[in-house]
């Protein structure tokens, strides 16, 4: 078994331990549809080349390589898996870097205020391997998962805190 597999099944078993016995029907019942948005159809392609529903706009936060806009940070290459996580006054979206560690591997994260706009941004894992794989923990951290062999799976805490390997 893959460690993506088993992260998974380990993920949905914990997941089916929590819902209380009488809700697993309910819970697992309702496969997903395909129907109409409850936003609207999607309009042209925006300036960003991404289709949205009337009323909604786009904005670039990142681009490989380059400094993240009104920081000094230099964003990661090879984006990979991400998350928001609200931290009181806004959020913060966490992504992998899925390189090597001597490629920059590992994860980061920008911080928002609640308007919007970018308040940081910083490393919260590094010196990993191809972390691709992860997840936003229902505590409001983000697992990064190395896709290599004998790749450990981190915890890391984007609100403050210093990354975690999480043995199976």
């Amino acid at each position: 078994m893959d460690r993506r597999t088993l992260l998974r099944a380990t993920v949905a078993g914990a997941g089916g331990l929590v819902l209380p016995f009488t809700a697993w029907s309910t819970a697992y019942a309702a496969p997903a549809q395909n129907a109409a948005s409850p936003y609207g159809p999607l309009q042209a392609a925006d300036a960003n080349g991404i289709q949205l529903p009337a009323g909604f706009t786009s904005q670039v936060i990142a681009r490989s390589g380059q400094v993240v806009p009104g920081t000094s940070y230099v964003w990661h290459n090879a984006p990979d898996g991400g998350a928001v996580i609200p931290n009181g006054t806004g959020w913060i979206y966490v992504s992998n870097a899925e390189t090597s560690a001597t490629s920059g591997g590992g994860a980061s994260m920008i911080s928002f205020n609640s308007t919007g706009q970018i308040t940081g941004a910083s490393r919260i894992l590094s010196g990993t391997n191809n972390n691709c794989a992860g997840g936003k923990t229902p505590w409001n951290t983000w697992l990064s998962c190395e896709e290599i062999s004998l790749g450990r799976v981190w915890e890391t805490y984007p609100l403050g805190g210093t990354a975690v390997a999480r043995p199976a």
